[in-house]
């Protein structure tokens, strides 16, 4: 029962199971997840907060095959409101999950740029690599997510940077993804071009 009123955003039903049975807010369904989990998921940030006053601990993981925390979770499906109170209440935004994803690799896959802002305001880390060697810009133009790619390369994701087969974002990038990662770097050229031209004027 706590369980699905967690992810039906319950909110009162959610304080009476606890009222009830304290130690179930740290307990696993059959598919290996906590409450806070299923808040997190469906995107109930009050739900989320009331089990974090009864206990739950924020970056539990999952028990299953592809275990991940609620932050991941939040991340991934765009639960701003969710990530948001993680964090503040003290989700680690660089804890490495399955393969080696942080919640910045979520938030890219799903292609939720408020959601990687608040991840950097909190110390994620931009250039964080998966098992593979991907970054969050790989995800991003990896999914078609061109709206997070530019918000990264805004922010100073590396284009360059090359995951464990030696691939560059633009590699794995079609359509617009793409066109703006050749833009980025057509336009990167030009500027080093420049600043050499000036460093040689200037020095002879």
């Amino acid at each position: 029962p706590l369980h699905r009123a967690a992810a039906q955003g319950e909110v009162s039903e959610v304080a009476r199971l606890l009222d009830a049975d304290p130690a179930g807010v740290r307990r696993f369904d059959d598919d290996g997840n906590l409450p806070l989990h299923h808040a997190a998921w469906n995107g109930h940030a009050g739900v989320a907060a009331a089990l974090q006053d009864r206990g739950a601990v924020v970056d539990a993981l999952r028990r299953d095959a592809h275990p991940t925390t609620a932050l991941e979770m939040a991340s991934y499906f765009g639960h701003e409101g969710v990530a948001r109170l993680l964090l503040e209440r003290g989700a680690d935004p660089n804890t490495r999950v399955f393969e080696g994803h942080t919640a910045l690799h979520k938030a890219a896959q799903g292609g939720h740029v408020a959601v990687m802002r608040r991840l950097l305001a909190k110390g994620a880390r931009l250039d964080a690599a998966t098992d593979d060697g991907r970054t969050a810009l790989h995800v991003a133009v990896g999914n078609g997510r061109d709206g997070a790619a530019r918000w990264l390369l805004a922010v100073g994701a590396d284009p360059s940077a090359r995951d464990r087969a030696g691939a560059t974002p633009l590699g794995g990038a079609s359509g617009a993804c793409r066109r703006l990662l050749e833009e980025h770097l057509r336009q990167r050229a030009e500027s080093d071009a420049l600043r050499a031209a000036r460093e040689l004027h200037r020095v002879g």
